[in-house]
Protein backbone atom coordinates (compact mmCIF):
# COMPACT_ATOMS: atom_id res chain seq x y z
CA UNK A 1 0.00 0.00 0.00
CA UNK A 2 1.81 3.30 -1.13
CA UNK A 3 0.55 6.68 0.26
CA UNK A 4 1.85 9.82 -1.25
CA UNK A 5 2.98 12.57 0.44
CA UNK A 6 3.09 15.01 -2.81
CA UNK A 7 3.37 14.76 -6.39
CA UNK A 8 6.81 13.40 -6.24
CA UNK A 9 7.00 10.99 -3.06
CA UNK A 10 5.16 7.93 -1.63
CA UNK A 11 5.95 5.85 0.76
CA UNK A 12 4.14 2.60 2.18
CA UNK A 13 4.45 -0.69 3.89
CA UNK A 14 3.36 -4.63 3.65
CA UNK A 15 2.40 -6.17 6.89
CA UNK A 16 1.89 -9.82 7.65
CA UNK A 17 1.12 -11.11 11.44
CA UNK A 18 0.34 -14.30 11.90
CA UNK A 19 -0.31 -15.74 15.77
CA UNK A 20 -1.09 -18.65 17.12
CA UNK A 21 -2.00 -19.66 20.64
CA UNK A 22 -2.97 -22.67 22.96
CA UNK A 23 -4.17 -23.14 26.47
CA UNK A 24 -4.08 -26.31 28.25
CA UNK A 25 -5.67 -27.39 31.64
CA UNK A 26 -2.75 -29.27 32.84
CA UNK A 27 -5.37 -29.98 36.31
CA UNK A 28 -8.91 -28.49 37.08
CA UNK A 29 -7.46 -25.42 38.65
CA UNK A 30 -4.55 -24.56 36.68
CA UNK A 31 -4.16 -24.01 33.04
CA UNK A 32 -1.00 -22.40 30.38
CA UNK A 33 -1.03 -20.58 27.90
CA UNK A 34 1.28 -20.10 25.07
CA UNK A 35 1.62 -18.44 21.85
CA UNK A 36 3.84 -17.15 19.07
CA UNK A 37 3.28 -14.02 16.92
CA UNK A 38 5.98 -14.30 13.34
CA UNK A 39 5.34 -10.58 12.04
CA UNK A 40 7.00 -9.73 8.67
CA UNK A 41 7.52 -5.77 7.73
CA UNK A 42 8.46 -4.39 4.03
CA UNK A 43 8.08 -0.32 3.93
CA UNK A 44 10.08 2.36 1.50
CA UNK A 45 10.23 5.96 1.06
CA UNK A 46 10.93 6.93 -2.31
CA UNK A 47 11.51 10.00 -4.36
CA UNK A 48 9.11 10.13 -7.64
CA UNK A 49 10.68 12.40 -9.08
CA UNK A 50 14.25 10.54 -9.22
CA UNK A 51 12.45 7.18 -9.24
CA UNK A 52 14.86 6.25 -6.67
CA UNK A 53 13.67 4.02 -3.15
CA UNK A 54 15.74 5.61 -0.31
CA UNK A 55 13.84 3.94 2.65
CA UNK A 56 13.31 0.21 1.91
CA UNK A 57 13.05 -1.61 5.26
CA UNK A 58 12.40 -5.38 5.71
CA UNK A 59 12.24 -6.62 9.27
CA UNK A 60 10.52 -10.26 10.73
CA UNK A 61 10.54 -11.64 14.35
CA UNK A 62 8.69 -14.20 16.07
CA UNK A 63 7.28 -12.98 19.38
CA UNK A 64 6.52 -15.76 22.15
CA UNK A 65 4.00 -15.46 24.85
CA UNK A 66 3.29 -17.84 28.01
CA UNK A 67 1.43 -17.48 31.06
CA UNK A 68 -0.15 -19.61 33.82
CA UNK A 69 -3.42 -19.09 35.41
CA UNK A 70 -4.37 -20.74 38.72
CA UNK A 71 -7.76 -20.87 40.66
CA UNK A 72 -7.38 -21.87 43.85
CA UNK A 73 -11.31 -21.50 44.36
CA UNK A 74 -14.65 -20.67 41.99
CA UNK A 75 -13.95 -16.35 43.77
CA UNK A 76 -9.86 -16.65 43.16
CA UNK A 77 -7.31 -16.31 40.21
CA UNK A 78 -4.22 -15.89 40.70
CA UNK A 79 -2.41 -15.45 36.96
CA UNK A 80 1.45 -14.41 36.05
CA UNK A 81 2.49 -13.46 32.17
CA UNK A 82 5.81 -13.32 30.45
CA UNK A 83 5.67 -12.06 26.58
CA UNK A 84 7.96 -10.67 23.94
CA UNK A 85 7.13 -7.98 21.28
CA UNK A 86 8.65 -6.46 17.93
CA UNK A 87 7.67 -3.48 16.41
CA UNK A 88 9.62 -2.10 12.73
CA UNK A 89 10.94 1.21 12.50
CA UNK A 90 9.76 1.43 8.66
CA UNK A 91 9.84 5.43 8.80
CA UNK A 92 13.25 6.75 9.97
CA UNK A 93 16.84 6.51 9.59
CA UNK A 94 19.86 7.60 11.78
CA UNK A 95 22.14 10.12 11.61
CA UNK A 96 24.12 7.79 9.49
CA UNK A 97 21.61 7.16 7.12
CA UNK A 98 20.86 3.64 8.33
CA UNK A 99 17.20 2.64 8.85
CA UNK A 100 16.17 2.10 13.07
CA UNK A 101 16.45 -1.10 14.44
CA UNK A 102 12.74 -2.26 15.60
CA UNK A 103 11.80 -2.05 18.96
CA UNK A 104 11.03 -4.86 21.30
CA UNK A 105 10.14 -5.13 24.35
CA UNK A 106 9.63 -7.32 26.77
CA UNK A 107 6.30 -7.38 29.32
CA UNK A 108 6.07 -9.33 32.71
CA UNK A 109 2.89 -9.23 34.85
CA UNK A 110 1.53 -11.08 38.20
CA UNK A 111 -1.91 -10.43 39.24
CA UNK A 112 -4.81 -11.79 41.19
CA UNK A 113 -8.62 -11.71 40.83
CA UNK A 114 -10.67 -11.75 43.45
CA UNK A 115 -14.65 -11.87 43.36
CA UNK A 116 -16.75 -11.02 46.45
CA UNK A 117 -20.37 -11.12 47.68
CA UNK A 118 -21.92 -13.29 45.38
CA UNK A 119 -19.92 -11.74 42.51
CA UNK A 120 -21.69 -8.24 43.07
CA UNK A 121 -17.92 -7.13 44.01
CA UNK A 122 -14.61 -7.74 41.63
CA UNK A 123 -11.28 -6.98 42.66
CA UNK A 124 -8.45 -7.21 40.57
CA UNK A 125 -4.53 -6.56 41.59
CA UNK A 126 -1.53 -6.76 39.00
CA UNK A 127 1.93 -5.55 39.02
CA UNK A 128 4.06 -4.92 35.82
CA UNK A 129 7.46 -4.31 34.11
CA UNK A 130 7.60 -3.27 30.60
CA UNK A 131 11.27 -3.17 29.18
CA UNK A 132 11.27 -1.79 25.71
CA UNK A 133 15.04 -1.17 23.53
CA UNK A 134 15.48 1.10 20.26
CA UNK A 135 12.49 3.36 20.69
CA UNK A 136 13.15 6.58 18.51
CA UNK A 137 12.94 9.75 20.09
CA UNK A 138 13.76 13.52 19.41
CA UNK A 139 17.36 13.94 19.49
CA UNK A 140 18.53 16.53 22.13
CA UNK A 141 21.85 17.34 20.35
CA UNK A 142 19.54 19.02 17.53
CA UNK A 143 17.71 22.00 16.91
CA UNK A 144 15.49 19.96 14.01
CA UNK A 145 12.76 18.28 15.82
CA UNK A 146 12.50 15.68 13.01
CA UNK A 147 15.73 14.60 13.73
CA UNK A 148 15.65 11.28 15.53
CA UNK A 149 18.20 8.80 17.32
CA UNK A 150 17.52 5.36 19.06
CA UNK A 151 17.45 4.91 23.27
CA UNK A 152 19.03 2.42 24.75
CA UNK A 153 16.73 0.93 27.29
CA UNK A 154 13.20 1.96 28.46
CA UNK A 155 11.41 0.38 31.79
CA UNK A 156 7.94 1.04 33.27
CA UNK A 157 7.10 -0.58 35.90
CA UNK A 158 3.96 -0.38 38.04
CA UNK A 159 0.51 -1.68 39.81
CA UNK A 160 -2.88 -1.61 38.57
CA UNK A 161 -5.85 -1.92 41.08
CA UNK A 162 -9.36 -2.82 39.64
CA UNK A 163 -12.40 -2.58 41.99
CA UNK A 164 -15.47 -2.78 40.11
CA UNK A 165 -19.47 -4.19 41.18
CA UNK A 166 -23.22 -3.64 41.73
CA UNK A 167 -23.89 -0.98 44.95
CA UNK A 168 -27.41 -1.32 43.86
CA UNK A 169 -29.57 -3.11 41.93
CA UNK A 170 -29.53 -1.41 38.19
Amino acid sequence: EALSLSFNEAYGNDTLGIYLQDIAEVLPSLKIVAGVRFDNVDGFYEDRETDTSFNEVSDSEFSPRLGIVYQPSDTTTLYASWSNSFTPQVFGRNSSGEPFEPVTSEQLEVGIRQELFDKKLLAGLALYQITRENVATTDPNSDDFFDRIQTGEQRSRGGELDIYGEILPG
